[in-house]
């Protein structure tokens, strides 16, 4: 099983035609599967329930909630969600507020321990001030999320030694690889190396592989990351891990 753990269904265009265009990105590369994201400016969450129902079994839908609507909406479409079928929830504190102290957030992330919810959170850190809240924030989100699993997306980007020390103290957190192998190419490839040697070192039952489409081609992406991680050493078995199985065991069949 192959599957892409990091695709957006943006809005701004026709859904089928996106879906389509994802599709055949998915097929080019052999993908079984993809974790479907909504938009995550504004989450067109609706969008993704319409892509589950269209193409069953292509896709493990995500959720992101918007907590300023209050918990008792949050939840009502929470539970909605799961009886549709979604696998998780995303949380994307650089363009959402999310306090963590608030009821919203405090009864949603509850209900993720009770039912073992895996939850996403954005890990796009720079080594900066904003950076270092970033890292607090996901720090004190584990803490209130013992019970399930957590993804941090795009490995803690200029973050990822933070991230992967946070990752070795708390085994139910995962790191998706989509968007840092790429975006970091030019101007610190040393550590674009590093991060992948870094999923041979540490293991690769703690990685998923992700592209971030459409902030990159799911074929080029794809492509490139094996090749990166090859580099770094990574055998048939590990990469077939990163590339499918530890997303299975995080998001389920």
């Amino acid at each position: 099983m192959k599957i892409d753990a990091h695709v957006h269904l943006m809005n701004g265009g026709e859904t089928d035609i996106l879906l389509d265009r994802i599709r055949y990105g998915l097929a080019e590369c052999g993908f079984d599967k993809a974790v479907l994201l909504p938009d995550f400016k504004i989450p067109n969450n609706a969008d993704v329930e319409y892509a589950m129902r269209k193409f069953p079994g292509l896709f493990y839908g995500i959720y992101i909630p918007d907590f300023r609507r209050g918990a008792a909406h949050v939840l009502k479409e929470l539970e909605a969600c799961l009886s549709a079928g979604f696998r998780g929830i995303k949380l994307h504190p650089r363009f959402q507020t999310i306090d963590l102290n608030a009821d919203a957030e405090k009864a949603t992330l509850a209900m993720c321990n009770e039912r073992k919810l895996p939850v996403i959170i954005d890990g796009f850190m720079r080594d900066t001030d904003e950076g270092s809240k970033q890292l607090d924030f996901i720090s004190r989100a584990a803490d209130m999320l013992e019970e399930t699993k957590i993804v941090i997306a795009h490995f803690g980007a200029e973050r990822y030694k933070d991230v992967l020390m946070l990752a070795e103290d708390n085994d139910h957190i995962y790191m998706d690889l989509s968007l840092s192998l790429f975006f970091f190419t030019r101007t610190r490839p040393e550590m674009v190396g590093d991060m992948c040697s870094c999923v041979k070192r540490s293991g690769a039952d703690r990685f998923l592989y992700g592209s971030d489409y459409p902030m990159y081609e799911i074929d080029m992406y794809a492509r490139g990351s094996e090749r990166k991680l090859r580099t770094a050493g990574l055998d048939d078995r590990e990469i077939r891990k990163v590339f499918g199985e530890t997303t299975l065991g995080v998001f389920g069949p």
